[in-house]
């Protein structure tokens, strides 16, 4: 058995919509990553320029385009569908991945069975500083976390695909901040994540990007998940502290619309809150 074969299939799949000023570079730095046993699933989202031209100007086996009507969500979910890899990587066309990305999401799969989703942290691109924040290794009580908002970097998630093609999808009813909604499915599920410190992903900023040109759509959309989220973790309380957490959310919720506690003190409030019991309740041995 040879080097390549030996080591698991790794499918990257990138969506693309009129990318033909990025989706080369994008393209160049997946063929390029030290680990070489991929496929690249393109998704082409109905592009009305020469991005797809482009793509099929490469002579390299891995790459395999599939092209769709314009429905981003519907088209998402679609590329996963066409996966023969053991891990899924998403990536964006207009982002660049660093030259060990896949290799070193692979380890961290491959070591820990246990963990069904490992992501990073990104830099600007063009950056050459060296980068390193965010929790190293797997993120404890994410559900709780995710009360504060979408702190993952979507470009830049490899999942098992034995978890993203089982009861999880992307939503299209939550267009905007469907990858949100899809970690708060996921985290309320236990699913676990694991995440890099290290940037292995770069991104431009545009005004092109859907957080610049849908920006309020983003946020409102963003608000409902989180509220969603809250709504669900009190019912999953036991009474009467479930009564309790449904009464002070009523009131913060009504100081909120009175514009006397801010969303983030809203959620601040509540994600220390349910900090403490996760506290209280790993000393109990629950």
């Amino acid at each position: 058995m040879n080097e390549q074969t030996s080591k698991p299939l790794v499918s990257v799949v990138l969506p693309m919509y009129n990318a033909e000023k990025t989706v080369a570079e994008c393209l160049d730095s997946i063929i390029c990553q030290t680990y070489t046993n991929i496929e690249i699933i393109i998704i082409d989202d109905g592009s009305t320029d020469n991005s797809v031209g482009i793509v099929k100007s490469y002579v390299d086996k891995r790459i395999k385009i599939y092209r769709y009507r314009h429905n981003y969500i519907a088209n998402l979910n679609r590329g996963g569908l066409h996966c023969n890899g053991k891990y899924i990587a998403r990536m964006d066309a207009d982002d660049k991945m660093c030259l060990t990305r896949i290799s070193t999401q692979v380890d961290v799969l491959e070591k820990y069975p246990n963990v069904s989703v490992c992501c990073s942290v990104m830099k600007k691109y063009g950056c050459t500083d060296n980068v390193r924040y965010g929790h190293n290794g797997i993120i404890p009580n994410l559900k709780v976390r995710l009360l504060r908002g979408n702190f993952l970097a979507h470009p830049t998630m490899m999942f098992r695909k034995s978890v993203l093609q089982g009861n999880f999808k992307y939503k299209g009813s939550y267009i905007y901040a469907e990858d949100y909604k899809l970690w708060v499915d996921m985290a309320l599920k236990d699913v676990v994540f694991y995440n890099i410190p290290e940037a292995l992903v770069e991104y431009r900023r545009s005004t092109n990007q859907v957080s610049y040109l849908y920006n309020e759509q983003q946020k409102m959309t963003a608000w409902l998940i989180r509220q969603e989220l809250l709504e669900t973790l009190i019912k999953q309380c036991p009474m009467p502290l479930r009564s309790k957490l449904q009464k002070l959310y009523t009131s913060l919720l009504k100081l909120n619309h009175e514009n006397v506690v801010s969303p983030k003190e809203f959620y601040n409030i509540f994600f220390n809150i349910f900090q403490q019991i996760a506290v209280r309740d790993s000393e109990n041995g629950i």
